[in-house]
């Protein structure tokens, strides 16, 4: 009889263990989806925010570009000061709209003529996102905006900068343009280092060509061996 009362016993502990452990169990699953479905909230709401800022991007490009061929000079910088308005805000922003931002607002102030603020947004653009195809093509807007300020030392750094990588689609035009700033320095072994790499990448471009008669005229005139 003991032993049977002590049976029961048993079975109704483990029993009771096991609906204890349901419930821990349970809720652990529970606070597993909650997490989840939060993350997935968060993802959701970060990717309609994301849209939604490239989309405003977007508009203000189109309007900006809309018909301007029709504008005249005051039209032309009213349409600027818009846009540059309503970019300024995303610009800050982080991610994929603060670099689209900057880079439009980038290239509105160069059309302005504002090369210190618009060098200044390629760099924020380079850095927001390193080693990704827009960070080469801002380094190389960034020079060309130095070398509009007569800062030969920066247009030659961030030449450099965007001539890094071989896969960049402007990598011939952006090292004759290092060779051609090196020159402007008499930095006649760089230019020459410039030079050859276009010819090593792409021998046959005509950027390659261009660099072949800047070697040739450098050889002729005793500036390199």
């Amino acid at each position: 009889m003991s032993d049977k009362n002590e049976t029961v016993t048993l079975e109704t502990t483990l029993s009771n263990m096991l609906v204890k452990s349901r419930k821990v169990v349970t809720g652990i699953v529970i606070a597993a989806v909650v997490v989840i479905i939060g993350i997935i909230i968060g993802i959701t709401v970060h990717a309609k925010a994301v849209e939604s800022g490239i989309e405003q991007v977007d508009t203000i490009y189109y309007v900006l570009t809309k018909d301007v061929s029709d504008l005249d000079d005051a039209g032309v910088a009213a349409r600027y000061d818009e846009a540059s308005a309503k970019l300024e805000p995303l610009a800050k922003k982080s991610g994929v709209v603060g670099l689209r931002a900057s880079m439009l607002l980038a290239e509105i102030n160069f059309g302005k003529g504002d090369f210190e603020k618009a060098m200044n947004l390629w760099i924020s653009a380079a850095n927001a996102k390193k080693n990704a195809y827009t960070s080469y093509y801002s380094f190389y807007n960034a020079s060309v905006c130095a070398e509009n300020l007569n800062d030969a030392e920066k247009a030659v750094s961030y030449m450099n900068k965007a001539c890094e990588s071989d896969d960049f689609v402007l990598i011939d035009k952006a090292l004759f343009n290092l060779g051609r700033l090196n020159e402007s320095k008499n930095d006649f072994a760089a230019a020459k280092a410039a030079y050859e790499r276009v010819n090593d990448i792409h021998p046959d471009s005509n950027w390659a060509k261009l660099s072949k008669s800047r070697l040739i005229a450098l050889k002729s005139s005793g500036k390199i061996q």
